[in-house]
């Protein structure tokens, strides 16, 4: 039961840790948000990148940027 409730907070706070792949752009990023990471030095973001459904990173609106794809 544990396992299942802390499952999507480690996947947010891996997210956030992930450096952007090369080439890899994000699908969608939502900006100027409320979220929770369960990060206890960060604990809330304002942004997240997501690329079909996979969530590549939360933090700031401006660190979110380089998910950007070169055509947006």
């Amino acid at each position: 039961m544990t396992t299942k409730f802390l499952l999507p907070f480690a996947i947010l706070f891996l997210a956030y840790c992930a450096p952007p792949k090369s080439g890899v752009s994000a699908d969608l990023i939502l900006y100027n948000g409320r979220f929770f990471t369960a990060d206890t030095q960060y604990p809330n973001a304002t942004a997240i990148a997501i690329s079909a459904d996979t969530i590549l990173a939360v933090g700031t609106d401006e660190e979110m940027k380089k998910w950007q794809s070169e055509k947006s």
